[in-house]
């Protein structure tokens, strides 16, 4: 758990999170009408669904890749 202390050296070390933090509420603000749109925020979430089930294949083939490498070193040293 990050007490107080290291939180406020962790920000004052990187002051880009509070510019980018600036920047993308002014960013909001300026497309609010976009952004309460309905039918934008449903293709919004559609795309989020869509790349969220891609990150997830991808992560199950990367595993797989994995387990069959460790599975192969294993068969390896046995030999």
């Amino acid at each position: 758990m990050i007490d107080l202390k290291n939180a406020l050296t962790f920000l004052t070390d990187r002051p880009s999170i509070g510019m980018a933090g600036g920047f993308g509420s002014g960013l909001l603000l300026s497309v609010q009408s976009f952004v309460t749109d309905e039918h934008a925020l449903k293709i919004a979430a559609s795309l989020g669904v869509v790349f969220g089930m891609l990150v997830a294949a991808l992560t199950l083939i990367l595993k797989c890749i994995e387990l069959v490498e460790k599975v192969h070193s294993k068969i390896k040293r046995k030999s």
